[in-house]
């Protein structure tokens, strides 16, 4: 679903809009839906969120020729910066490019592309790397963030990312604080034994920035209780 919708919106002109099938479910049932028959959200939810953002940074990879693009949806014109990271499975990284950008209104722009092929094309698919975008608006505040991996994530050799977690009491939520000793895809947060409805979810985390989540209406001691932690790291266990 991400990888479509992204898709479209790069080529904004050729093609005007996307929509998923389906939001929700009515009964209990395995499903493309994004919300389940109890209303909890799935990573669809979660994902549509950042995708159909806006304003939204994301990449069109061709083998390891990267492009980054940033499309702007709005009314208005578009200031910021737009941030690139080259990471590898350890979460360290090889690459850094920061440059400006300026989107008019309902404009889809390439402000930059690179050639990550490593001297003398030595890396393969099961070491490969992870494209990490951020967008930032005028004042600093983060409008978009994405991920891309390589290679698929059967090939990419991950490391055991050792997600910690500490959480907080935050009035009726609670604020929790992530951060992993390696690159870890498609972060989960999930609660067993009761629902909890979190600010962000299904995210990448990386060892210099840790991420912080908010989970509405739970009480600590419910939450220590209940959640669990998950990537895409622990499939291949």
């Amino acid at each position: 679903m991400r990888a479509g919708v992204e898709h479209w919106r790069r080529y904004r002109g050729r093609c005007m809009g996307a929509i998923y099938w389906q939001l929700n479910d009515c009964w209990p049932v395995a499903s493309w839906a994004s919300v389940d028959s109890f209303g909890r959200w799935k990573q669809l939810q979660y994902a549509a969120r950042r995708f159909y953002a806006p304003v939204l940074v994301s990449c069109e990879r061709n083998g390891f020729a990267l492009r980054v693009n940033v499309v702007n949806d709005g009314p208005a014109a578009f200031r910021g910066t737009v941030s690139l990271r080259l990471v590898d499975p350890k979460g360290e990284t090889l690459f850094t490019k920061e440059l400006p950008v300026e989107v008019p209104a309902l404009t889809a722009l390439w402000p930059y592309e690179k050639d990550c092929t490593p001297e003398g094309n030595t890396l393969h698919p099961e070491d490969s790397l992870a494209a990490v975008l951020c967008l930032r608006d005028a004042e600093g505040h983060v409008v978009s963030e994405n991920c891309e991996l390589f290679s698929s994530p059967k090939f990419f050799r991950f490391v055991p990312p050792e997600i910690v977690w500490t959480a907080v009491q935050d009035g009726d939520d609670c604020r929790i604080r992530l951060s992993c000793s390696a690159f870890a895809w498609g972060v989960w947060l999930e609660t067993e034994k009761m629902d909890c409805l979190f600010s962000d979810n299904g995210f990448h985390l990386t060892p210099d920035e840790p991420r912080t989540v908010t989970a509405f209406n739970v009480r600590l001691n419910e939450l220590t209780e209940n959640l669990t932690l998950t990537s895409v790291w622990d499939l291949g266990r």
